[in-house]
């Protein structure tokens, strides 16, 4: 017989799992999977996935500014961003623990954030209006 049990009180089925051990004098054979499994839902990634993008999005910034500053140059407006991967990992990165395993989870979070740079020695960059004129000629009909 197997038994799966699904529960959002983790500490209480640990104790259970803990105490299956006692069991055994009263002749009930105990095999398993090789221990429980703690698994990250969906709902939770969801409730974590802003602060992780912003977390991920000010790091962009950081790098892009350092980058700048050691270029000589100042940060630009966005190019491009896009949101990348967001992993679920085991807490401690060691041979033994998985994600499916460890019962702490550690969150990453990859966004991809192109920026413009701009030459210190021009002008500072102003945003233009979004009613500006299209940058190429505009045709004229003559009658």
């Amino acid at each position: 017989m197997n038994l799966t049990v699904r529960s959002t009180n983790i500490d209480a089925v640990s104790r259970l799992g803990d105490s299956l051990g006692d069991q055994i004098p009263r002749g009930v054979t105990i095999g398993g999977s090789g221990g429980p499994f703690y698994v990250f839902t969906a709902a939770q990634l969801n409730e974590a996935k802003p602060a992780l993008l912003r977390q991920a999005i000010m790091a962009a910034r950081a790098a892009a500014e350092e980058f700048a500053a050691a270029t000589g140059a100042r940060l630009g407006p966005i190019r491009n961003a896009n949101q990348g991967v967001i992993s679920v990992l085991a807490r401690d990165a060691s041979s033994d623990a998985s994600e499916w395993t460890s019962r702490d989870k550690r969150l990453r979070a990859v966004a991809t954030v192109e920026y413009m740079l701009v030459d210190s020695a021009a002008p500072a960059y102003h945003k233009r209006s979004s009613h500006r004129r299209p940058p190429w000629p505009r045709s004229r009909s003559t009658p």
